[in-house]
């Protein structure tokens, strides 16, 4: 039993702004409000984006950076008050249809959002950053052509989009043109050589085509990337396991339960590698473990196997 890990890349909450400018006084605490968000000093920053708007309660980028700010920290109810303050006053702002629509999908709002991104398309047809995330909606809903579409659109637009090759493999792959997959993969790790999820992904897929040493490769780069990536540590581990390194394998199961003790496919597998070593009790114990996290396949070993 394998772990499928396909997974989406984190969408990027904000858009570049060249800072507000401006002598007034509210301008001075928008300004400041913006750096201190840069800086991490989010408090901080929300008592100037407050102050601001005191001062100029028509100032639409001053509402919107406060958003921004709700948003990040989690108050996303708060942020969506902001943003529909933003386009009240700047009904032109596709930004902020962009950033709504991101807050909406946090809230369990897929139509709002979906709604949000097409209006951010229309007011900004070359804006890239709807397209890939309603790509993700879409993907999300099983909707594989349309999201290979808004995926391939983002792409057309930002030829250096790394993260729009890496969902359009995972769609690809989904729709088993795994091929297809691999060459989206290529091209994002030739796009950022630093991206672990890539190699991971790629791996997967090399495992899954049958170059198993291939994928060892791939899952080493992911790790020396990222090197506390339970999931990454799991697929190379079946990888050994596969090739009988049982003892590499086990080593790797090992770290997987360590970054994630409640993983049940990784005890189930390790007792799998285990019992490959004629370690029975060992084996046995593990799919005890996994059975007590509801591994079925686990329990069905235990009864065949374990007295």
């Amino acid at each position: 039993m394998k772990k499928f890990l396909l997974i989406f890349v984190g969408i990027i909450l904000y858009s570049s702004y060249t800072l507000a400018q401006g002598v007034d006084q509210s301008k001075q605490f928008l300004n400041s409000g913006i750096e201190k968000f840069k800086a991490g000093n989010k408090m901080a920053a929300l008592q100037d984006f407050n102050k601001s708007i005191e001062l100029n309660p028509n100032d639409y980028f001053a509402y919107y950076n406060r958003g921004n700010l709700r948003n990040e920290i989690g108050n996303n109810e708060d942020a969506i008050i902001d943003y529909n303050k933003t386009i009240e006053l700047k009904p032109d702002f596709a930004d902020a249809y962009n950033n709504r629509a991101i807050t909406k999908k946090k809230l369990g709002d897929k139509k709002g959002a979906i709604a949000d991104y097409e209006k951010a398309i229309q007011i900004k047809p070359n804006f890239v950053k709807p397209y890939y995330n309603l790509g993700n909606i879409y993907n999300e809903q099983g909707n594989s052509q349309k999201a290979i579409k808004l995926y391939t659109k983002a792409i057309a637009l930002k030829p250096d989009y790394a993260e729009a090759y890496i969902n359009r493999g995972m769609v690809k792959y989904a729709m088993e043109k795994k091929n297809e997959a691999v060459q989206d993969w290529n091209e994002a790790i030739k796009i950022n050589p630093n991206l672990a999820l890539a190699y991971n992904n790629r791996g997967y897929a090399r495992y899954d085509l049958g170059d198993k040493k291939g994928s060892i490769e791939d899952f080493n780069k992911a790790l020396e990337l990222s090197p506390n990536d339970p999931d990454t540590y799991f697929n190379r581990a079946n990888a050994f396991k596969d090739l009988g390194d049982y003892k590499k394998a086990i080593d790797d199961f090992n770290k997987t339960i360590s970054l994630n003790p409640r993983d049940s496919e990784a005890y189930y597998n390790r007792g799998l590698a285990k019992l490959a070593l004629n370690d029975i009790k060992g084996a046995c114990q593990d799919w005890h473990k996994a059975e007590e996290l509801e591994n079925t396949e686990a329990s069905k070993l235990e009864k065949e196997n374990c007295k």
